[in-house]
């Protein structure tokens, strides 16, 4: 298995503590990878993804115990206009400080099977007595019109949300989860 593992990103652009995806129309396959302890100053702990007509698949992947200031503590497509599949995948024990997506934040399309999104948190501290509600989807957070996710045998467990969502939320359009046996 290859890892990438215990990185920073520090400065005025601090995206994607591990990995970082931003030219138009690629294509990243990540295999048998783990990503992991990697932290943002910013969004996307173990990855950020935010360009238009790409395409992410993650199989065999481990995004553990990341860290973002704001959102997207393990992973984050921020292009509506692009595609994610995951493939046996696990995202765990990964942080969003401020924000939403403890596990992972999507704006655009996700399919795959067999994905365990567990022990995730989005907003380290309870933020009900200032009626902040930004700390959304410990597990993950979806938004946007063309966010649409579509992975069979999923398991959303033990996530928490200081705000909205322990397991996921979002007002995407639509939001299947299936499970085949």
């Amino acid at each position: 298995r290859s890892a990438v593992t215990n990185n920073e990103v520090l400065g005025s652009a601090n995206d994607g503590g591990g990995f970082f995806q931003e030219s138009a129309g690629s294509i990243v396959r990540l295999t048998d990878v783990e990503l992991s302890d990697n932290k943002a100053g910013d969004e996307g702990g173990g990855f950020f993804s935010q360009s238009d007509n790409a395409h992410v698949e993650l199989t065999n992947v481990i995004i553990d115990g990341n860290f973002a200031e704001d959102t997207g503590g393990g992973f984050i497509n921020v292009s509506a206009h692009s595609t994610v599949t995951m493939n046996n995948v696990q995202i765990s024990n990964n942080i969003s400080n401020t924000e939403n997506g403890g596990g992972f934040r999507n704006i655009g399309p996700i399919t795959g099977h067999d994905v365990l999104i567990s022990g995730n948190i989005a907003g380290l501290e309870d933020q009900t007595a200032n009626n902040d509600v930004n700390r959304v989807g410990g597990g993950f957070f979806n938004s946007g019109s063309t966010a649409v996710v579509d992975l069979t045998r999923v398991r959303i467990v033990d996530n928490d949300a200081h705000g909205r969502g322990g397991g996921c939320c979002g007002p995407g359009r639509q939001l299947r989860q299936r499970r085949d046996d």
